[in-house]
């Protein structure tokens, strides 16, 4: 008898672990940004960069994103300000 029990004790754990977890599972997207000086006079190399980013998610997202999660990406101007920066 106690044989029994810890076998159906296994077999739902299984079950649990395997069947119920991954309906449970959270499909938001993970989210990824960068802060930059998209105006103002430090803008040089800002907007390459952020292109360069944007490629890089794009290509994660046609791989499958991470663990099976898209990235969203998003970004903001700091203007050159350091108050706007760091808030």
């Amino acid at each position: 008898m106690k044989k029994v029990f810890w076998i159906f004790i296994v077999l739902l754990g299984f079950f649990t672990l395997f069947v119920i977890y991954p309906l449970s599972s959270d499909a938001r997207p993970i989210k990824v940004g960068i802060i930059d000086c998209y105006s103002g006079p430090a803008t040089t190399f800002t907007y390459d960069v952020r292109d360069a980013f944007k490629i890089a998610v794009d290509e994660v997202n046609a791989k499958g994103g991470v663990l099976g999660k898209k990235l969203e990406f998003t970004t903001r101007d700091t203007k050159c300000k350091v108050d706007l920066g760091i808030s």
